[in-house]
């Protein structure tokens, strides 16, 4: 990222931004509310535009956002998401052992695989950011995008999904109003509602 963050209209949020995340330093952002991080977490997503520098994404890139899409389709197609794979093909010993390391195996036990519902009225707000996560553990990609998505699970949850994701070997660029989960971070770059930002080492 070499550039500002600022919204479609011109509004400038952080000026002069300039950083790289790789495999050996994963970033956390954190700030108060309104400060940049849902419009750096736009930018990187392609979504919002970079009026000025340039911001380079790899191919293999993740996104989790706070409020997880629920697709229309089953219960597979929740952790397959963004592909469907044909009832044939599904793995559903891989699916399950997905749910149960998120803490939500009883899933399939209460629901069946291939059943379509409105899975947004049926699951609550933890429910969906576990199959959040359990869909990027199906996805294993290089880069994740973390925008406070294990925000309605406990600590412990919480560590142990990110534990899940540095052993998969996936670089988190997590989004949060405090700095968290040290261990799986080595930068973090704290924004403010001044337009300042500053990036720091994580010890």
């Amino acid at each position: 990222v070499d550039g500002c963050i600022a919204t479609p209209t011109g509004v400038e949020l952080a000026a002069g931004l300039n950083l790289k995340v790789t495999h050996e330093s994963p970033l956390m952002v954190t700030g108060p509310n309104a400060c940049g991080k849902t419009g750096f977490f736009r930018m990187l997503c392609g979504l919002w535009p970079s009026p000025t520098g340039t911001i380079s994404t790899p191919d293999d890139m993740f996104l989790v956002p706070q409020t997880i899409f629920m697709v229309a389709g089953t219960l597979a197609d929740q952790v397959t998401y963004p592909a469907h794979v044909e009832e044939d093909k599904l793995d559903t010993d891989l699916c399950q052992r997905l749910l149960e390391l998120v803490g939500i195996g009883y899933l399939s036990g209460r629901e069946t695989w291939h059943a379509t519902k409105h899975w947004e009225n049926i699951l609550s707000l933890g429910e969906q950011q576990r199959l959040g996560m359990a869909r990027l553990f199906y996805n294993k990609p290089k880069f994740a995008i973390l925008d406070e998505c294990t925000s309605a699970v406990s600590t412990d949850v919480e560590h142990r999904l990110y534990e899940e994701a540095r052993n998969l070997g996936v670089t988190c660029i997590t989004l949060s109003q405090r700095l968290a989960l040290n261990e799986f971070h080595t930068q973090e770059l704290a924004l403010s509602n001044s337009k300042s930002w500053s990036l720091s080492s994580v010890n």
